[in-house]
């Protein structure tokens, strides 16, 4: 009961933090998010939800056309799932990430404009992944939003 607790608190909080973006609420548009670059900084939807039906779902980020951009053959890579476990340091307390989780599986691309992964949602979780983008070769600094699969 205290783990379901935790992730439904996690995925509230997850939600509550898109500042940048108003939340999507149509699968098409989730499983399609346009991924933006202003200066240096990468724009994406800080949290992409999935509802407990839909199993399955192949996410597609897209990148806009004649800005130079693309992704590396590592563009989107799903750094773990949180767990309830924490590692305190000092003052500081971090999250611990299971890298081992299988919800989500990106393999690595040729590159290019889109980037595709798979949800498969079978159970509720939230899913921290790093986007990375060239512009004209050169990396951008790394962006690290959220998949939440809802209970």
């Amino acid at each position: 009961m205290k783990k379901i607790g935790l992730v439904a608190a996690l995925c509230v909080l997850a939600l509550s933090g898109c500042a940048m973006y108003s939340p999507i609420t149509k699968l098409e548009e989730r499983k399609n998010p346009t991924v933006m670059v202003s200066g240096s900084a990468i724009q994406v939807p800080e949290v992409l939800y999935f509802l407990k039906g839909e199993k399955n779902v192949e996410v597609t980020w897209h990148l806009p056309e004649g800005q130079g951009l693309t992704f590396p053959e590592n563009g989107i890579v799903i750094d773990g799932a949180l767990t309830d476990k924490v590692q305190r340091s000092g003052d500081s307390v971090a999250v611990i990430l299971d890298r081992a989780q299988t919800e989500i599986t990106c393999p690595k691309q040729r590159g290019g404009a889109t980037f595709v992964c798979t949800n498969v949602n079978s159970k509720p979780g939230v899913y921290k992944y790093t986007v990375r983008i060239l512009k004209n070769g050169e990396q951008l600094p790394p962006r690290d939003p959220s998949i939440v699969n809802m209970p």
